[in-house]
């Protein structure tokens, strides 16, 4: 027997941008354990290793969804934004936060790593159509800026150490890639978006893996259990499953507010970097993530009048 639905108590649906924020916020909560994962990687595998290795494992997975999805070859049109997604989702950001995690902590990644978001925005205005208001910018440069102080203060006002330049190389790359994603995303999907780039990056990401084998003489017999599972986390989620909510999140939402977001990432990596890692997690830090967090609700509250519709 049916429950008849009182009239005018229709259900409530989501709207597309709320949804965005939403599926941008768990794939948010997924990349959180990246830099963690990536440190117990480091610790038993070759940085380049790690960031190369990664595709090479994620490869089944996008293949296996474009060949049974199909799509498995983009149109001509799409090429130069696969490159790009290349370059900086599956060979720039691996690479950089690999080699910043080898020289630094985990914990102080992730604050740096909070620039992702004003640098995503950036690069959305430049290859894309969405013009930020100003008062979205003034909350993203000042979220910026209080990332950029913690880095300074931490340095003792010297030169940037090793650890902060590849993390720093890491948001410029990283940034592009995801603009770049959500680009593909509105028109071709998610998850055949990010499939695109891991296949197409396999070549090279094989051969990197091969070559780095060879000359590093790489050992399996000491392998622990955190370093394999760390490797295969960032292999199978940060590389390809946690793109699905994240890419489908920007393009839903707007690349440059639901970027936002992503603010609350080095919130949830510091945790994770005490709690697994047991790393010290300073005062400061947590206070600059903390301010960061409110810069997050005010540029969530701006409105970027030529987002994009959203896309079924």
């Amino acid at each position: 027997m049916e429950t008849a639905v009182p009239k005018g108590k229709a259900p409530r649906r989501i709207d597309g941008r709320t949804l965005g924020i939403l599926l941008g916020a768990l794939g948010v909560l997924c990349f959180s354990f990246t830099l963690p994962a990536t440190k117990f990687a480091v610790r038993e595998f070759h940085p380049v290793l790690v960031a190369a290795g990664r595709t090479v494992l994620a490869f089944p997975l996008a293949a296996g969804y474009l060949l049974r999805a199909g799509g498995a070859r983009p149109p001509a049109r799409a090429l130069k934004k696969i490159g790009f997604l290349v370059f900086g989702n599956v060979v720039g950001f691996p690479l950089f936060t690999a080699f910043a995690l080898v020289y630094g902590s985990s914990a102080n990644a992730a604050v740096i790593l909070g620039l992702m978001p004003l640098a995503t925005a950036v690069m959305a205005s430049f290859r894309g159509d969405e013009r930020p208001t100003r008062a979205f910018w003034a909350c993203a440069v000042g979220g910026a800026l209080a990332v950029m102080s913690f880095s300074l203060a931490r340095n003792g006002l010297q030169p940037p150490a090793p650890g902060d330049v590849f993390t720093a190389l890491a948001v410029v790359t990283g940034s592009l890639g995801y603009a770049e994603g959500a680009a593909l995303t509105r028109e071709h999907g998610a998850i055949r978006a990010i499939s695109w780039g891991i296949v197409f990056g396999m070549p090279l990401a094989l051969t990197t893996c091969v070559v780095t084998w060879i000359v590093t003489h790489q050992r399996l017999d000491g392998l622990t259990l955190p370093g394999a599972s760390g490797f295969l986390y960032v292999a199978l989620v940060s590389s390809f499953l946690a793109f699905i909510p994240w890419n489908t999140g920007l393009a839903r939402g707007g690349v440059a507010r639901v970027s936002q977001v992503q603010l609350l990432q080095p919130l949830l990596t510091l945790a994770w970097s005490a709690l697994l890692l047991g790393e010290h997690v300073s005062a400061w830090a947590m206070a600059v993530s903390l301010l960061v967090l409110l810069f997050v609700l005010g540029a969530a509250r701006t409105k970027t009048p030529r987002d994009r519709p959203p896309t079924a």
